[in-house]
């Protein structure tokens, strides 16, 4: 489990009581590495899944449920499963 910075909806940081919020964030990085296309990430240019554009294209579930994996693997979780709908994309990874 990893403690980071909480993001609210925007994506701004989330502040409660006039203060930075820190918890468990796990979901967080996996979801920032699902919308994430590879080349934002400075310190790591080749990271990034690019959910909203794999989605577009013709890649088989399968193919893109491994590029999930590998791109989870290499920033360090473990991932247990991966289920993929045509409404939803479920991970079952930890830090």
């Amino acid at each position: 489990m990893v403690k980071d910075f909480l993001l609210d909806e925007a994506g701004d940081l989330r502040i409660e009581n006039g203060d930075f919020v820190i918890a468990e964030s796990d979901q967080q990085h996996i979801e920032l590495l699902l919308l994430s296309t590879p080349g934002e990430w400075r310190q790591n240019p080749t990271a990034g899944i690019a959910a909203q554009d794999s989605l577009l294209d013709d890649e088989s579930t399968q193919e893109f449920s491994q590029h999930i994996r590998k791109q989870l693997s290499l920033d360090g979780a473990t991932v247990n499963a991966i289920t993929i709908t045509e409404t939803q994309i479920n991970i079952d990874a930890n830090y």
